[in-house]
């Protein structure tokens, strides 16, 4: 059977997945990608003087990217290492220098629900142009007499800087920046149907945390095939629950693009005292560990509906930790990623939050109701994306007890006491052994 090894570089050039091959991202032509830099943003540097030649070279080609108004233009290409040094708060405005200040961001997020709200919130801290899209007219026409969002977050009243719209071509127009914000699985649907109607030239950020189902999808993956075009693409991550970035608490998320400039833009839009925003190019890891997360928080949920304490659930959160950085980096992740804030980060917050919809939905499960009647009250993303990760284990040659067992509890394949007795039963080893995680491995129960 193939290593996770073996797996890696397949699902990194692009692999059969449900009859549909997966690209590994939406390349842009003449790009190639390029090393990762550091949380911050930052590459690293091999000497004083390279560090300056790559700042000044960095400076010239953002220039030529970035015009006054801070549009993105297509001519010119550069990557992790040309922006190693850049301040990119010359370009936005990010910082209370006189230049940042004249270049605020028109900014259009799609989605007036929870997280899509919140988003507009957050960039709107900085004092940037912010639309929300909905569609709603009632909803949009509500909240720009109101400032409030009389669906989601209704208590929160908004800044004068953010405003609605039902109207797509306006919320589209003069866009620099676009937060994509819609449900996980009428994602690609949307974008299929109103792609001649956003600019194929401007960065989109999406927030969606889950896995295309029809196909098996990375969502990144997904998006990619609905535009059926090269398209700036970014993922952010972390654990961020709506309500407490209304609540100005103190937040710290990852944002990953395959071109580091893309999401040091993104960083430095959102980031301020109440958010801090780290970069990475681990688009694999970033998403996987947003979106892997969820049949996991389910399971968490299940063990605090079954009444055990924090010793299981302290064990159970550490154990998932350990398949989620296996299967990350079997599907081409980065194990850094997963100790990060789009893995542990996430993980911990859907975990222990009864907040989650993952953590309430086990909870409700392992008393006894029914998976349709949870689904009807609430969309729980782990649900679904349960099986994915199973398949995901499959191809990989990957054994994962807890994602299976979550996932069998979901499907009602087994009761809560078997799966007890399945995880607490396996062979006796010595802790962080890789032969753990092998489906081959005959042992494994």
């Amino acid at each position: 059977m193939e290593s996770a090894a073996a797996v890696a570089p397949a699902f990194a050039a692009g692999f059969a997945v449900g009859g549909m091959v997966l690209a590994h991202s939406c390349a842009r032509p003449g790009v190639a990608a390029t090393s990762d830099g550091d949380g911050d943003g930052h590459s690293s540097s091999s000497s004083s003087s390279s560090s300056s030649s790559s700042s000044s070279r960095a400076g010239r080609a953002l220039e030529r990217r970035y015009t006054g108004d801070g549009l993105l233009e297509s001519g010119g290409t550069i990557g992790a290492a040309d922006v190693a040094d850049v301040d990119a708060s010359r370009f936005i405005g990010a910082t209370s220098s006189s230049r940042a200040k004249r270049q605020r961001l028109r900014i259009t997020v799609l989605g007036g629900g929870n997280f899509g709200t919140a988003m507009a919130y957050a960039a709107s801290r900085n004092g940037h142009e912010v639309t929300i899209w909905m569609r709603d007219t009632a909803q949009a026409r509500y909240f720009n007499e109101t400032r409030r969002n009389p669906k989601y977050l209704s208590e929160f009243s908004l800044p004068a800087n953010v405003v609605a719209t039902t109207d797509l071509a306006a919320a589209m127009a003069g866009v620099q920046l676009i937060f994509h914000a819609l449900p996980c699985q009428k994602t690609p649907e949307w974008l299929a149907e109103h792609r001649d109607s956003i600019p194929r030239d401007v960065l989109i950020c999406s927030t969606v945390k889950g896995l295309y189902l029809p196909t098996k999808q990375l969502i990144g993956h997904a998006i990619c095939a609905a535009l059926e075009r090269d398209q700036p693409l970014a993922y952010l991550s972390g654990p961020s629950f709506s309500i407490e970035i209304m609540k100005d608490y103190p937040t710290s998320v990852v944002v990953a693009s395959r071109e580091l400039f893309h999401a040091t833009l993104v960083q430095r839009v959102l980031s301020n005292m109440s958010m801090r925003v780290y970069t990475s190019q681990d688009i694999v890891g970033v998403q996987l560990g947003g979106a892997l997360k969820n049949p996991l928080a389910v399971g968490a949920g299940m063990i605090a509906g079954l009444g055990f304490g924090t010793n299981t659930l302290s064990a159970a959160v550490t154990r998932s930790t350990a398949e989620l950085t296996a299967l990350c980096v079997a599907m081409g992740g980065k194990p850094e990623t997963i100790s990060g804030l789009a893995g542990v980060g996430d993980l911990m917050l859907t975990a222990f939050s009864s907040q989650s919809r993952n953590q309430r939905c086990g909870q409700r499960l392992v008393k006894g109701e029914k998976i349709e009647a949870i689904l009807k009250d609430m969309t729980v993303e782990g649900v679904a994306t349960a099986s994915v990760a199973v398949a995901f284990a499959d191809m990989c040659g990957l054994e994962l007890p807890l994602f299976r067992c979550v996932d069998d509890l979901i499907a009602a394949r087994i009761e809560p006491k078997q799966a007890v007795e399945r995880l607490m039963g396996r062979k006796l080893r010595q802790e962080g052994q890789d032969e753990m995680w092998r489906k081959s491995d005959s042992s494994a129960t």
